[in-house]
C-alpha cells in the first residue's frame, strides 16, 4: 500500500494485447495474471499516472491498436509504442512489417488519439 500511495507515475511495458503474443513475448509470463494486476491497478489510477508501453516488432504490430484501446478501457493516461531494438547483441531486427499498409492505418489511427507517443516507428 506504501508504495502505491506514493506513486506519481506508472509505466507497465504488456508487449501483447492477446493471450498468445503476451505468452509468447514474456516467457514465463501469465496472460491471466497481467489481466488481473493491470484491473487492480486500474481501480487506483486517480492517485497517479500509469501509461502503458508496447515494445512494437514483428510478432505483436497487429495488435498497437487493440492495446491503446485496452489502456482506454483500463482508464490508464498514456501509451508509448517503442520500436524492438538490438542492444548490441548482433540480432538482425525484421522491420518488414512497417511497410504493410494495415501498419500505417494503424499508426494513423493512433496518431490521431491524445497521449499516444512513438519512439522509432515512423
Amino acid at each position: 500500500q506504501y508504495i502505491f500511495d506514493n506513486l506519481e507515475t506508472l509505466n507497465i511495458s504488456v508487449d501483447g494485447a492477446t493471450r498468445d503474443t503476451y505468452e509468447t513475448l514474456r516467457r514465463g509470463g501469465s496472460w491471466t495474471q497481467i489481466q488481473h494486476n493491470l484491473r487492480f491497478i486500474s481501480t487506483r489510477t486517480k492517485r497517479y499516472d500509469v501509461a502503458l508501453t508496447m515494445v512494437v516488432q514483428k510478432a505483436n504490430w497487429r495488435e498497437m491498436t487493440m492495446m491503446y484501446k485496452w489502456s482506454q478501457h483500463l482508464g490508464f493516461n498514456k501509451m508509448y509504442y517503442n520500436m524492438m531494438q538490438d542492444w548490441n547483441t548482433g540480432a538482425v531486427i525484421d522491420t518488414s512489417f512497417m511497410k504493410e499498409g494495415e501498419y500505417e492505418r494503424s499508426l494513423q489511427f493512433l496518431k490521431e488519439q491524445k497521449n499516444v507517443f512513438f519512439q522509432g516507428l515512423f
